[in-house]
């Protein structure tokens, strides 16, 4: 707030702003790395933490990760310089400077992230263990406790703010990683920066794996009992982290990245014995160079690829700016925040929470009121809205009159021509397709005639596991039997499962909106519905006729 109030709020400030936490918690990296295991281990773990693409990809983002990290760092170092050196000493008390830039980073970074909550109890075990070993007298036992409740002293205050914020603890509706899953998130991000959903960064994991082992191994034969104090600090702050993702309300890997220090100051150790004239650590050492240039040669090459690019928020609301005037509504998402925060002109934007039916039916209509140009900003990769009901009710009531597609968003403009209204099905003779049937559906036109929105309600009817699909195609066909639109999408519950998973008798409705094309002449058609999977598809059948009137008009907003 301060460097934006002095140097404005542009782009570069604020990134370059996260630049110098990145080359500050270098700095102190370094320091880090002298203290445990020499000079040299200092310059090694430096280097390597320079190279890493999560640290360079974080330091140039306008968030708090590369604060996260140098504040970190500046923890552990002044933390560990005052356990060390002066415990027993008349000069560790709240007056010592030391100890007071100890207490100042440490509290700064409580309230910079909840998962340095791990870090400090980790350092307050190995800090006990250091004041058992050295024989503490009772004031410094003291004054390192007052020290700890001092610098938790604003994070009480924050819960306290927190905890009387309605919606404020709200948990997230999403599955907690299981152990395998956050070491292998965890793993993925250090070594590339990029999230790793699908496992498509598993090649990568044997060497880091082995990166760890060696690193580990070559700073213990070079100093035994500095590196098991890390080893030790490692193992016990992820124990505490993983045990936090289980009760917090959402996980990214990215919030590990401060605990990849570890390994860097392991690196440094390990490499620090090199010239130390032992065969075993050389031929470690040159294993660890070895592993760790090819890892981070394949890190970056994975973090240029283009599927792992920012999603192009930036550009969707410089088209809003240009184009949404003071009298339209803009609907995002609540899990997309981060449209919120760039420049997107003078129109309203509304971020709908909704998770149901009914609740999405509220909130939009509230949001929308008697405007008569709606802007939707869907996310992608977004947990709400999967079955597209949003979309479905938008293009019920109004027209489409703008589509447009950026990297990781869709932005769709809407002429409302009446107030949003809930699905009405129709009762019809029952369609089967194996384990799934229908018997209730309802479809129309449009008034300009240019999509006909559909909504279906599939029904499982057993139990088995075969013949079970998992996806539906809507079509339109001519007399002549020739498919002139179609549109095709996932058979999801409303909380987002997948059709094998549904249990017997339960029934979702999913919603489809089927272009137009323009000139298809004005005559009647059949609208039809087929399932299928990766393995095959089931017969078409009819779910009635619709008689298109003529179009004059030759614009495709679809």
């Amino acid at each position: 707030y301060v460097c934006g109030g002095l140097g404005g709020w542009g782009e570069f400030r604020l990134r370059f702003l996260s630049l110098v936490y990145g080359v500050v918690g270098l700095a102190l990296l370094v320091n880090l790395g002298n203290r445990l295991f020499g000079s040299r281990a200092g310059v090694w773990a430096m280097a390597v933490a320079a190279l890493s693409p999560a640290l360079v990809v974080y330091s140039q983002e306008g968030r708090m990760y590369a604060l996260f990290l140098m504040l970190s760092a500046a923890t552990l170092y002044f933390g560990m310089r005052n356990v060390e050196h002066g415990i027993n000493s008349a000069e560790f008390t709240f007056r010592s400077p030391r100890f007071a830039l100890f207490i100042l980073f440490e509290s700064a970074l409580l309230l910079t992230h909840y998962f340095a909550i791990p870090i400090v109890v980790a350092l307050n075990v190995l800090a006990l263990v250091g004041l058992l070993r050295y024989r503490a007298r009772l004031h410094a036992y003291v004054t390192w406790l007052g020290g700890q409740l001092l610098a938790a002293l604003p994070l009480f205050a924050w819960l306290i703010f927190i905890a009387s914020s309605p919606g404020s603890l709200t948990l997230a509706d999403e599955p907690r990683p299981n152990l395998i899953e956050f070491a292998r998130q965890t793993l993925g991000l250090s070594l590339t920066g990029m999230r790793d959903q699908g496992n498509q960064l598993a090649w990568l994991y044997p060497g880091a794996i082995t990166l760890i082992v060696l690193a580990s191994l070559g700073a213990w034969l070079f100093n035994r009992r500095r590196a098991s104090l890390v080893i030790a600090f490692s193992m016990i702050s992820l124990a505490f982290a993983f045990v936090l993702t289980t009760i917090v309300t959402s996980f990214h890997p990215r919030y590990m990245l401060p605990y990849s220090l570890v390994l860097f100051v392991l690196i440094g150790g390990a490499l620090a014995g090199f010239r130390e004239g032992s065969q075993r650590r050389a031929i470690v050492a040159g294993l660890i160079m070895l592993i760790a240039g090819s890892l981070t040669i394949n890190g970056w090459s994975v973090a240029s690829e283009l599927q792992y690019a920012k999603d192009d928020a930036r550009d969707v609301a410089a088209y809003l700016r240009a184009h949404a005037t003071s009298e339209d509504v803009i609907l995002v998402e609540s899990n997309d925040y981060t449209l919120v925060y760039y420049d997107h002109g003078p129109a309203v934007l509304v971020m709908i929470p909704a998770e149901t039916e009914a609740d999405a039916l509220r909130d939009l209509s509230a949001a929308i009121g008697t405007r008569q140009h709606v802007w939707l900003a869907h996310w992608t990769v977004s947990t709400q809205d999967r079955r597209g009901y949003w979309r479905y009710l938008l293009a019920q009531s109004g027209n489409l009159i703008d589509w447009t597609s950026y990297r990781g968003y869709e932005l769709t403009l809407y002429d409302m021509q009446s107030p949003l209204h809930a699905v009405r099905l129709g009762d019809h003779p029952a369609l089967a397709f194996g384990s799934l049937a229908t018997q209730r559906w309802s479809m129309g036109l449009l008034p300009d005639g240019n999509a006909i929105p559909v909504a279906i309600e599939w029904q499982r009817t057993r139990d088995a596991q075969t013949d079970v699909w998992t996806r539906a195609s809507v079509g339109l066909t001519d007399v002549a039997g020739q498919r002139i639109s179609g549109v095709d999408a996932a058979l999801l519950s409303e909380q987002g499962q997948p059709s094998t998973q549904w249990p017997a008798n339960q029934s979702s409705v999913n919603y489809y909106v089927l272009p137009i094309p323009p000139g298809t002449p004005p005559l009647t058609y059949t609208l039809s519905v087929r399932l299928y999977d990766s393995q095959g598809a089931s017969s078409d059948q009819t779910l009635g006729d619709v008689h298109l009137p003529q179009r004059l008009d030759t614009a495709d907003p679809y």
